[in-house]
């Protein structure tokens, strides 16, 4: 871990150039200038590219950087780059690149993952775009038009690759310049930062919503969510319209679900939100990272509650796992980072 974001020896003198304008679209705050898509959200900020060249490693450092987020309790992951150089288009099925089998599990584990398609036109997709539950994002003009560059699909195996698209052409942000200067994109890599700060929107304002209910509401709001194809996906994305999706009979919530653990990282209290539970009885048990459990309790639920709260104001900080057991269900777990004195700590 290293708080040095900007060049540093031994840097490609342009090696922070990507990052500077990806970051802008999505965090950056200068009023009258430009705002971010989510400049009100916390960020981790990993760096695994070496630009002077395509090498394996650095795929291995994007699978270490999810691990990283994950275990400090990120809830996005906003990915704009990919893979092809040792890769040809049959191996992108969802399940042979390295860090497109990472990205499933990350996905698995409570993340949401928006990652840029590719920048190869009718050429195809790039890794990690082909995992099976990400969000991958096509590049558009200011017309909504799509860019010749902006990557086609399918994968492998069959499935509309991009999901959904936004502005990636002639996309307005900040550049590593000077600290003042700003300027206009292009690539897929501009339009991903758009549809993750969508998705930080989204939870926000929808904090129990799952990765699956995440990516309902933006395929089916987008634009031609009714005739996908290849070129576009589902279309370009429409936050209000996701954020006033009603997730009623989709997949996501027609099966027992538990939400990751929000706020997270927290200081106090730390809330789940439960989805068709199978039972009014659960047994709960916070384990720490030794694997030694800390809490147990058995709980009974009242008819209709749906939120569980626990008070961790009295353990160290660290990472917990907190395991939800209803009998004849598989036990579901969720991670919890937690900060004592963390500012802006949530109430009790």
């Amino acid at each position: 871990q290293d708080p040095i974001v900007s060049n540093e020896i031994g840097d490609p003198s342009n090696q922070h150039n990507h990052g500077t304008q990806v970051l802008s679209v999505l965090a950056g705050f200068k009023p009258k200038t430009m705002i971010g898509s989510a400049y009100g959200a916390e960020f981790l900020l990993g760096k695994t590219e070496d630009i002077s060249g395509e090498y394996h490693s650095e795929e291995d450092n994007y699978i270490e950087g999810l691990e990283w987020g994950e275990s400090l309790g990120a809830d996005i992951v906003s990915s704009s780059i990919g893979y092809i150089a040792w890769y040809t288009q049959d191996d992108l099925d969802g399940q042979t690149a390295a860090i497109t089998k990472a990205v499933n599990i990350a996905i698995e584990l409570g993340m949401v993952v928006v990652t840029a398609v590719g920048n190869s036109g009718t050429g195809g997709i790039v890794a990690p775009a082909d995992a099976f539950d990400v969000i991958s994002c096509g590049a558009v003009d200011e017309n909504e038009i799509i860019s010749s560059f902006s990557s086609r699909g399918p994968t492998a195996d069959g499935r509309i690759k991009p999901e959904v698209c936004a502005q990636g052409n002639g996309t307005f942000s900040a550049t590593a310049i000077s600290t003042t200067s700003y300027g206009t994109g292009i690539g897929t890599s501009l339009a991903a930062p758009l549809v993750s700060g969508t998705c930080a929107l989204l939870l926000e304002a929808h904090p129990h919503w799952t990765p699956a209910q995440i990516r309902n509401a933006i395929l089916n709001t987008a634009d031609q969510s009714n005739t996908p194809d290849n070129t576009y996906g589902w279309g370009i994305v429409d936050a209000f319209a996701a954020f006033i999706y009603d997730q009623t009979g989709t997949p996501s919530d027609s099966v027992f679900l538990v939400s990751n653990g929000y706020p997270n990282p927290c200081d106090k209290m730390v809330s789940f939100t439960l989805i068709n539970p199978p039972d009014l009885k659960v047994k709960l048990s916070i384990i720490d990272v030794k694997g030694s459990s800390t809490f147990e309790k058995n709980y009974t639920l009242l008819q209709n509650e749906d939120i569980i709260q626990l008070n961790l104001k009295d353990y160290p900080t660290g990472v917990y796992m907190v395991n939800f057991d209803f009998k004849q269900n598989t036990p579901i777990t969720r991670k919890i980072c937690h900060i004592r004195g963390l500012e802006n700590p949530c109430t009790e």
